[in-house]
C-alpha cells in the first residue's frame, strides 16, 4: 500500500475521531428525563410492546444498532487493512 493512502486513511480516522469527541462534548447539554417520559409513555402505544427496554432496543434504537455494527465492520476491515502490510 502506498504511504499516501496510509496517510489518508490516518487522517480520515483522525478526523472521525475528532468529530465524536466535539459531539459527545455537546451531549452534556442534552436533556434526558425529557426523552426518557417519552419513551415509557409511548412505547406500548408506538411498539406494541409491553416490555419498554425491548422496545427501546428492537424498535427505536434498531437503525442505530445496525448502523453501529456497519460501522464498526468497516473499522475493523481497514485497521485490518492497514496492519495487513
Amino acid at each position: 500500500m502506498s504511504e499516501k493512502i496510509r496517510a489518508f486513511i490516518i487522517v480520515f480516522f483522525l478526523i472521525i475521531i475528532f468529530s465524536f469527541l466535539v459531539e459527545s462534548y455537546d451531549i452534556k447539554d442534552m436533556n434526558f428525563i425529557r426523552a426518557k417520559e417519552i419513551y415509557i409513555e409511548n412505547s406500548i402505544r408506538d411498539t406494541n410492546s409491553l416490555n419498554t427496554v425491548t422496545s427501546i432496543y428492537l424498535d427505536y434504537r434498531l437503525f442505530d444498532s445496525v448502523f453501529e455494527a456497519l460501522v464498526l465492520l468497516i473499522t475493523t476491515s481497514a485497521v485490518a487493512f492497514i496492519i495487513r502490510d
